[in-house]
């Protein structure tokens, strides 16, 4: 997850940024489902209300919603690696 996690975020902004409604409803639904997977519920709640923006064609309100995933990604890669220090 920590890395795939890095992939897509990196595919959902490179999307928002070329326009691409397609490539950020295809990022935001792996990253959903992902985020879900390992408990991550804020971020995988971000990554839906994402991926039904980019399903609808609305990219300029995709732009500060990616920016908002982006830290929360980062915020849950932070605690994941902690927790596995701890480990």
């Amino acid at each position: 997850y920590l890395q795939s996690s890095r992939k897509l975020t990196g595919q959902l902004r490179e999307a928002v940024a070329a326009g691409d409604a397609d490539g950020v409803r295809t990022a935001a639904h792996a990253l959903k489902s992902s985020s879900a997977n390992v408990g991550a519920t804020a971020l995988a709640e971000i990554a839906r209300q994402l991926e039904a923006l980019g399903r609808d064609g609305q990219l300029l309100p995709a732009r500060a919603l990616a920016d908002q995933l982006i830290a929360e990604q980062r915020r849950v890669v932070s605690a994941l690696q902690a927790e596995k220090a701890a480990a």
